[in-house]
């Protein structure tokens, strides 16, 4: 398996975003096997890998909420000769791969429409890339295999590449498909607590409020919640998850990126390797994980595919001071709104308090940003804005005097 996966990324998977979101249910699937000439697999060898390899894989990682069945077409006669790689779009498989085996489905007697997803299958056109799943279609170009199947129908379910890097000194080094155990990466492990959550097969996870000691299940047994320890910080969203299904078995720590503008899927993920500097890709038993100036997280597994994770700040910097925008001057009685934008590199901000004239006007959580203060009488307001961190540092104050006219 490691030396077909090897072969598999040695060129990309195309990434084209556009998926849809629906990720439950018997799912449809018809394959449609496209060629002009060459036949380099029987329909039983496809029929095994979509069918009962892909099937198995997704009804287990799922809990049986997601299955597979439908038809593989034989041998059919599609294109005049190799394709030619046209360019990418955003809604689904492009036309001139999709359209003639589409066509010669049809008049084989089969209907694409009434089918969840389409599969198509077809030997190695002049594209570079290995296989693409957008919307409702997913294209295996020269290659056929569990991980391909799963990996393109995990982008028709919204998710993006699971990515991975690896830090020294300070330096990272990232892999978009880099996570070992996802098979968005290039694992065929089970999907990641994230991903579970994301698709709608897993709900229970623990959220970190304040430094203490959480118990935390596995994401690949359904009655082992909370399946993940999710901490938010200001340079993302980190989810610390058991891997007891791995060797070594312990903790894997994935953070979340920033989502992609426009791509209609879920933010991506990089798993950090080697997250203790132990030359494991989990943290071990009773090892500490350190985000430097951040937070750090004791991972002791106890009884019954449980653990303890004692999670505590690290984080000893203010956030940074707001800076503040608010009108000059307002209407008596008039309401107006105050902005602000502040930043903290560390825990993340938790909330911000706006005062006016001491009094608190306003209080928000992490994510806002602005705040309405109502109507006053004539005369000068002292309007000051002030944030904490999740760590529990407190930043400077800024302030803005708003003058109140008739």
């Amino acid at each position: 398996m490691k030396i077909l996966l090897a072969a598999l990324l040695a060129s990309l998977t195309l990434f084209v975003p556009g998926a849809a979101a629906d990720s439950t249910g018997a799912h449809r699937v018809l394959v449609i096997l496209a060629t002009w000439g060459p036949q380099p697999w029987t329909v039983d060898e496809v029929r095994r890998t979509v069918f009962d390899e892909s099937d198995a894989f997704l009804r287990r990682s799922s809990f049986g909420l997601l299955s597979l069945q439908g038809d593989v077409t034989p041998w059919l006669a599609a294109y005049p000769g190799r394709p030619a790689c046209p360019p990418p779009l955003h809604e689904r498989v492009a036309p001139g791969l999709s359209e003639p085996p589409l066509a010669a489905a049809r008049r084989a007697g089969y209907a694409p429409e009434a089918y969840d997803r389409v599969v198509y299958v077809v030997p190695r056109t002049e594209c570079e890339w290995n296989a693409v799943g957008v919307g409702r279609e997913a294209l295996l170009n020269g290659i056929v295999s569990a991980w391909l199947v799963v990996h393109e129908l995990g982008h028709t379910y919204g998710l993006a590449h699971a990515r991975g890097s690896t830090c020294r000194a300070g330096v990272c080094r990232p892999d978009e498909y880099g996570d070992p155990f996802s098979p968005m990466g290039h694992g065929l492990v089970d999907f990641s607590a994230y991903e579970k959550v994301t698709v709608g097969w897993l709900r229970d996870v623990a959220r970190v409020r304040r430094a203490g000691s959480f118990v935390i299940g596995r994401p690949d047994v359904l009655g082992a919640a909370p399946h993940a320890l999710v901490v938010p910080t200001g340079s993302g969203e980190y989810w610390l998850e058991q891997r007891l299904d791995v060797q070594p078995p312990g903790l894997a720590v994935r953070v979340v990126e920033a989502d992609v503008p426009d791509d209609d899927l879920a933010p991506p993920t990089r798993f950090r390797h080697d997250p203790t500097r132990t030359g494991k890709d989990v943290v071990g038993a009773g090892e500490v994980y350190r985000v430097p100036g951040s937070f750090t997280v004791r991972y002791d597994p106890v009884a019954e595919g449980r653990a303890t994770v004692v999670f505590a700040w690290t984080d000893r910097v203010r956030p940074n001071r707001p800076v503040v925008v608010a009108p000059n001057r307002v209407r008596a009685g008039r309401a107006f709104r105050v902005a602000w934008r502040t930043a903290d590199a560390g825990s993340g901000v938790a909330s911000c308090v706006v005062r006016v004239d001491g009094r608190i006007a306003a209080r928000v959580e992490s994510g806002v940003s602005s705040a309405v203060i109502a109507g006053a009488k004539r005369g000068t307001l002292r309007v000051a804005v002030a944030c904490t961190d999740r760590a529990g540092n407190p930043n400077r104050a800024s302030i803005r005097l708003v003058r109140v006219v008739r």
